[in-house]
């Protein structure tokens, strides 16, 4: 987003109201440097910002090099919209005393906190005034700048949503898929509302195909549910594995067995064996296996991927 950043500008007098003007006047005023950004003074974007500003004032001398008595009082301040002068600092007094003897300049550093509510786009000038009479000498002026405002970022929360695989042939069913989109995956600096929905829209748009891509076509009945055909000792324990060769394309396959949750492979049966519907003696006691699991068969040649029904092995 582009950020158009307005120069304003405002205007400070500096008003003289002694009868002894002409013996004390103000010589240069300036913003120190550390309160500029480039030639501007900078606003920061609180309420208030607070500057410095060094105003250096000269004394007439007499022809002993005393100074002539005088002094002038002085206040920094604003114009409103409607040219009415706003003040921005207490009334500040320079006397004629205050000069070190022989020196015609003395240089007084004052704090000004400037609210920005009163800023109105009038230029920074030093103006010097005598009573009664309109203000006259321009000796200074700034524009200024205000830091732009900060951003606040909004970060999406973590969503998941459950697609089914839908690009099984037929004669099976896709697996169940969660598609999660991390939190702070993205970023908004709108609202908590438009972050949320961006992630919304990942999920609209990728959750489908995350799910075609990753998820498993399950086969059910024909992948055949091993089952002992008769009574037999543990140690003699050996089953056949059936499935339907129609149901599977490809030449080979890979046979593993996996918990009955489909998340953990148990072990690897076979890498790569003929796609022929039968494996003999594969489930053994040497799986050690005694509780509920599944085949899983994949297809080397397009792989597809088909898992069994729940089964117990050695169960009758």
């Amino acid at each position: 987003m582009k950020i158009i950043t307005k120069i304003y500008q405002i205007l400070i007098l500096v008003l003289i109201v002694n009868s002894t003007y002409a013996q004390v006047s103000v010589f240069t005023f300036k913003v120190q440097n550390e309160y500029l950004q480039g030639d501007k003074i900078f606003i920061k974007n609180t309420p208030s910002t607070e500057i410095k500003i060094e105003v250096q004032f000269e004394t007439r001398r007499d022809n002993q090099g005393n100074p002539k008595p005088g002094k002038i009082q002085v206040v920094l301040a604003t114009k409103n919209t409607n040219d009415e002068v706003v003040l921005l600092s207490g009334w500040k007094e320079v006397l004629h005393t205050d000069f070190v003897a022989g020196e015609t300049f003395l240089k007084k550093v004052y704090t000004l906190s400037i609210d920005k509510s009163k800023l109105s786009g009038k230029p920074i000038d030093l103006l010097m005034q005598q009573p009664g009479l309109s203000p006259v000498g321009n000796t200074q002026r700034y524009n200024y700048i205000i830091e732009p405002p900060v951003q606040t970022v909004y970060y999406n929360v973590i969503r998941q949503e459950e697609f089914y695989k839908s690009n099984c042939n037929i004669f099976s069913t896709g697996s169940l898929v969660v598609y999660t989109v991390a939190a702070k995956k993205y970023s908004s600096t709108i609202s908590q509302t438009d972050a949320d929905s961006k992630a919304q829209i990942d999920i609209n748009t990728n959750g489908q195909n995350f799910a075609n891509t990753t998820g498993n076509c399950i086969l059910g009945k024909e992948i055949k549910t091993p089952k002992g055909t008769r009574d037999f000792e543990w140690s003699e324990y050996s089953e056949n594995l059936l499935w339907d060769v129609s149901r599977i394309t490809g030449q080979n396959v890979k046979i593993e067995l996996f918990d009955k949750d489909a998340s953990n492979q148990l072990t690897l049966i076979a890498d790569n064996v003929p796609n022929n519907g039968s494996l003999v003696n594969c489930l053994t006691k040497a799986l050690g296996i005694h509780y509920s699991a599944k085949i899983r068969i994949t297809s080397l040649d397009s792989g597809e991927e088909y898992l069994s029904d729940e089964f117990g092995i050695f169960q009758d």
